[in-house]
Order: structure tokens, then C-alpha cells, then sequence
């Protein structure tokens, strides 16, 4: 999960590969993460890691 409080967007490290599962911006939903996501201002996702 990442959460940017700021009103910028914002930049931040994940663990591995994943997929945005669910996110404040609905649009993002089903975007593949690697290694980092940004954030818009006020967005909150929930990434699902993968395994390779």
C-alpha cells in the first residue's frame, strides 16, 4: 500500500514487481508497478506483488 498525503506528486520505492489492485485514481487500476510508483497528489493504491 502507498499514500501520498502531500498536494505533489510523489515518487516512492515497492518492493519487486506488482499490480495496482485498487487506487483513488480508478483509472490506474490494473497498472504494473517495477520497483517505484508515483503518486498523484492525494492518491492512495493498493499494489498486489508478484512472484517473478
Amino acid at each position: 500500500m502507498a499514500l501520498n498525503l502531500s498536494a505533489s506528486d510523489v515518487t516512492v520505492p515497492v518492493p519487486g514487481r506488482g499490480r495496482i489492485v485498487l487506487s483513488t485514481e480508478r483509472e490506474r487500476e490494473g497498472e504494473r508497478t517495477e520497483l517505484q510508483v508515483t503518486l498523484a497528489p492525494h492518491e492512495g493504491v493498493i499494489i498486489a506483488q508478484r512472484n517473478n
